[in-house]
């Protein structure tokens, strides 16, 4: 059984890859914003499902449009959509006669869920849309997901240590596997795709241990909130992955960390 959960993961893995790839480099922003869209529309619902919430569809497209938006790289329209649906959300409350104290714990679970999915997926739709946007999106989809991957198979196979009751199915051995695998992936794509840089081997060699470490916390957050809840997986859509959000979340820390390193450091 748990052989033919990994060749599904692996399948599903490799089928997800080939996609993601015709999209960056055929698509267009135009297809990649549609995917963006889509992908937050999806894992906006399924966070509110697990937390057992109801924000509203108006509030669910809204959300998923002003990640859209970032790809067109419109930095105010897409921070006016974001504060809107956040002042939209709290004025609804003001309307509902539950008792108080309970509205205002749901509020603040839905105002976290929806900031911390549309904040922080912004990163990738900002990332698109800076100069060579699709290289950077391709870099950091590699370079965390391979890290992830390894991180799962050396786990999986040599796992002794866990590394936090968060996720007691993560090992030590797992996270500095996945370290390695970003490192060489890193490596690889700059000399390969972005040597027209002016990026020296060791700040390539630091991005690398960032991505690994920061995706590692990003999957133990998701991790954190699944269990605050009594849930194993986000949702059932990804066969041997579970849901959106369990792909997206090594992800979420990373992206912010790769765009500010892309605009403050090899600048705009």
């Amino acid at each position: 059984m748990k052989y033919n959960m990994l060749i599904i993961r692996v399948i599903t893995g490799v089928v997800g890859a080939i996609l993601i790839c015709i999209v960056l480099f055929f698509g267009g922003k135009l297809v990649f914003f549609v995917l963006l869209l889509v992908v937050a529309f999806m894992a906006i619902g399924e966070y509110l499902r697990i937390a057992n919430l109801d924000l509203g569809r108006i509030v669910q497209v809204v959300g998923a449009f002003v990640v859209g938006m970032t790809v067109m790289g419109n930095l105010e329209l897409v921070y006016l959509l974001y504060m809107l649906s956040i002042v939209y959300l709290w004025v609804t409350r003001l309307f509902q006669r539950l008792d108080y104290k309970e509205m205002l714990v749901d509020l603040s679970l839905e105002t976290f869920g929806y900031s911390y999915l549309v904040l922080f997926l912004s990163s990738i739709g900002f990332l698109a849309a800076s100069e060579y946007g699709i290289l950077w999106v391709g870099y950091l989809l590699s370079s965390v997901w391979g890290s992830d991957a390894m991180a799962f198979l050396i786990g999986r196979f040599f796992g002794r240590r866990p590394l936090t009751a968060v996720s007691p199915s993560k090992t030590w051995e797992g996270c500095f596997g996945g370290i390695v695998a970003a490192v060489l992936v890193s490596v690889l794509f700059f000399k390969v795709f972005m040597g027209f840089l002016d990026i020296n081997k060791y700040t390539v060699v630091m991005l690398g241990v960032c991505m690994a470490i920061l995706g590692i916390l990003g999957d133990l957050f998701e991790s954190f909130i699944k269990r605050a809840f009594g849930t194993k997986d986000s949702g059932r859509i990804l066969p041997g992955h579970g849901g959106i959000l369990d792909r997206l979340d090594s992800l979420l820390f990373s992206a912010p960390v790769l765009f500010g390193f892309r605009i403050y450091v090899i600048g705009k």
